[in-house]
Formats: C-alpha cells, sequence, structure tokens
C-alpha cells in the first residue's frame, strides 16, 4: 500500500544525501567499495537456485510441530491410521520384459477393506532364487 518505485528512489537518495552530509571521504569509499562487490558477484558469482521462501517457510512450521508432538499424550482413535506391511510373490517373466504378475490378489483386497481407505499400505515382493548361481 505505501510501497512504489517513487517511494522507493526517495529513500534511496535521502540515504546518500545524508551519507554525503555526514562524510564525503567516507560516504564515496563505501559507494565505491559496494560497487566493487556488485561487479564482483556480477562476474564471478555462481547462479543458484537458493528455492522458494514460501515453502521453506512451510516445512519449517511442519517441522516445529512435528517437533512439538508428543509420544506420550492423550491419544484419540480418529488420530490412528494404519500402515501395513504387505510381503507377497510376483511371477516375473524371465527376461523381465514384460509386468509382473501378483500370485495372491486376494491379499491387496483384504488389505484395503482392512484400512477402509486410510493409512498407507507398503508392498514389497519375496524374490526366491538360488544365490550361489545368482539371479
Amino acid at each position: 500500500r505505501y510501497w512504489s518505485g517513487f517511494t522507493c528512489l526517495l529513500g534511496f537518495l535521502l540515504c546518500v544525501a545524508i551519507m554525503l552530509i555526514i562524510s564525503i571521504p567516507a560516504a564515496s569509499g563505501a559507494i565505491v567499495f559496494a560497487a566493487l562487490v556488485y561487479l564482483y558477484i556480477m562476474q564471478f558469482g555462481k547462479q543458484h537456485d537458493w528455492g522458494d521462501g514460501i515453502r521453506g517457510m512451510k516445512l519449517q512450521s511442519v517441522r516445529n510441530t512435528l517437533l512439538q508432538l508428543d509420544g506420550n499424550g492423550p491419544f484419540h482413535h480418529k488420530n490412528w491410521s494404519p500402515n501395513i506391511l504387505v510381503l507377497t510373490k510376483f511371477q516375473c517373466p524371465e527376461d523381465l520384459s514384460g509386468a509382473a504378475v501378483l500370485e495372491e490378489p486376494g491379499l491387496l483386497a483384504f488389505v484395503r477393506h482392512l484400512k477402509k481407505g486410510a493409512g498407507l499400505t507398503v508392498v514389497g515382493c519375496i524374490i526366491t532364487d538360488d544365490f550361489e548361481t545368482g539371479w
């Protein structure tokens, strides 16, 4: 609401004028030093992606909230969501060019009904082979 290009320019000019009123040699030295630092950075500085500030603030907020969680506090059943690890076997083609086929598809249906749409399911494949000859 109060910021504009004009107010920015006015603030810069007032700052330079006050610097020059206080001490002309010191102000000139500071301006030359700042210009040299700027030119050095423009010439030899590397381009970096410093990230998004808003996203960083959100991640910091999430981190602080997770650190404030108390594992010994009151537990409510609505906050519980099941995390299930399913270990099963797949039938893979010999040359590994096609899609793997789940040997027990009813197992994943059972887990889906067990969770009722909440939580996380991790499916792991058990590979059986003769480790002496390799796979």
